[in-house]
């Protein structure tokens, strides 16, 4: 049961970690002149300070490039969300790895009660890795957990698209 438990807790932090990886800042290193890629987004992002020129994917497609100048107020903003992502996911982490955790002492406890009235081979055989059964309740709010963090992440990434389109200049519209 630790081991299902374990395949739990992975996957469920999996789950998380690789949605949030969706966007990517990409700079060229002034020093070796090799391209960066990043989840994170680098120090100098929209900063006063100014760097190397990053471009930001999310979902494959260009959200950003600090090549394009910004008003003061749309450059602050699109800084302060990155940085608030990078937190966002970080407690995003660690409030699934607290539900998970939860979840998973029950079912050590349910298997616990369980293995009781078992024999002390059925026991190891439990303890021993059988993988073969999954709580169907809890892959089923995983995947929701899962599917709102894809909404809350498109909609974040509509509202800045939404927020930088009046700063282009003549973009025609797009078809739905």
């Amino acid at each position: 049961m630790k081991s299902q438990t374990a395949c739990v807790v992975l996957s469920g932090v999996l789950c998380v970690v690789i949605p949030a990886q969706a966007r990517m800042y990409q700079w060229i290193n002034p020093s070796s002149g090799n391209t960066q890629l990043s989840g994170n987004p680098p120090t100098w992002y929209r900063s006063l300070q100014g760097g190397p020129r990053v471009l930001v994917f999310e979902r494959g497609k260009a959200i950003d490039d600090t090549a394009i100048v910004v008003p003061e107020g749309t450059r602050d903003e699109l800084r302060s969300q990155a940085f608030q992502a990078q937190e966002s996911t970080r407690a995003a982490t660690t409030v699934l790895e607290v539900s998970v955790e939860g979840e998973a002492q029950t079912a050590a406890a349910d298997s616990t009660a369980a293995e009781a009235g078992s024999s002390e081979q059925d026991a190891r055989k439990s303890a021993s890795g059988d993988l073969t059964e999954v709580d169907a309740d809890t892959v089923g709010r995983l995947k929701d957990i899962i599917s709102a963090w894809d909404r809350m992440k498109l909609e974040q990434a509509k509202e800045l698209v939404r927020g930088a389109a009046p700063n282009e200049p003549n973009t025609p519209p797009q078809a739905p």
